[in-house]
């Protein structure tokens, strides 16, 4: 962006009347008129999942963080530890706040949730925890775009088989599996700076926490974790629990999977059947043709697949200078 777009953007920003926010995907920015944009969170919000509540609850939290972290710091000798009790985000922690991506690539420009928790007060312990349980999540199922497009050359779809796609994912569950792996690891140590009970504590403590502010009002999710926190870790550790077979391919909530025409009914059926909370849905292939990630996925006559590039319509076709300094991995 040169100056004078920035100029521009700054000068929009500051007009009250309008919203200018980043678009669901696609990277590109999306400016709506204000009112527009809060009546389209408050349809999200008039879902079941949320309720509008009465008081900031952070000092509740804040006062059960601070007696199981002064617990750890007690024990623990890692500096980290310390850290995340004695220097919080904030002086003032404030309570997590909700802003909407507009779904600029589908029908009505609907309105994806997202929950700001930069400075919440278990932004720092989130973080922690998060990249310290990262090594029990299987990183085999998890797929990137050349690994999926690898992949697909050695795979023939015979007669009776269909492709789908799977999305839609409970994720508080996933704690019962990640503190069941964290248990049975025999290498397991107090190098994680605190205990596996304590650990298990601070991350049931963190999923209760799921209250959030908008626009001057309250509100609490009752089911799952909103997007942000630690929602990629427990979505992930969740998903490997009732993934399987050999053609299941998964970038974090959402699976690329090969199945047996009669067999798509069923699964759905048990799947949906495991947690009340829990909604699987799929989406079939579409003339041999579905998409996964950045590919079109195509199937031939003879079984094998070709990929190509898939661009959703709200696609910019920005694109990373070769010269670019930037991770391959």
């Amino acid at each position: 962006i040169n100056k004078e777009n920035k100029r521009v953007i700054e000068g929009l920003k500051r007009d009250d009347n309008i919203v200018v926010t980043k678009a669901d995907k696609g990277n590109m920015g999306v400016v709506l008129d204000k009112m527009e944009y809060v009546g389209k969170c408050q349809i999200v919000l008039e879902d079941m999942i949320y309720k509008q509540i009465e008081k900031d609850l952070t000092r509740r939290f804040q006062r059960r963080l601070d007696l199981i972290l002064s617990e750890v710091v007690k024990q623990s000798r890692s500096p980290q530890i310390g850290n995340m009790r004695q220097q919080p985000v904030e002086k003032v922690p404030r309570i997590p706040r909700m802003f909407g991506l507009p779904k600029v690539h589908k029908d009505g420009i609907p309105i994806r949730p997202v929950i700001s928790h930069r400075s919440n007060i278990f932004y720092k312990v989130a973080r922690y925890l998060g990249k310290s349980l990262s090594r029990y999540v299987n990183s085999k199922r998890r797929s990137v775009v050349n690994e999926f497009v690898q992949r697909l050359s050695d795979i023939r779809i015979e007669e009776d088989e269909i492709v789908v796609r799977f999305t839609n994912m409970e994720v508080k569950v996933g704690v019962d599996e990640l503190m069941w792996r964290v248990r049975e690891d025999k290498g397991f140590s107090d190098g994680f700076g605190m205990s596996a009970g304590q650990i298990e504590v601070l991350l049931r403590l963190i999923c209760l926490a799921t209250y959030f502010e908008f626009e001057g009002g309250l509100y609490e999710q009752s089911s799952g974790l909103p997007v942000g926190s630690l929602n990629p870790l427990l979505v992930n550790v969740f998903i490997e629990v009732v993934e399987g077979g050999e053609i299941w391919v998964r970038y974090v909530d959402d699976m690329f999977v090969v199945l047996k025409e009669g067999f798509l009914d069923r699964i759905l059926v048990f799947t949906n059947s495991l947690y009340p909370r829990l909604e699987f849905t799929c989406e079939k292939w579409d003339n041999g043709r579905i998409s996964f990630l950045d590919c079109q996925v195509q199937v031939r006559e003879d079984g094998s697949m070709t990929t190509s590039v898939f661009r959703k319509k709200s696609d910019v076709g920005k694109m990373l200078d070769f010269r670019r300094a930037f991770s391959l991995c």
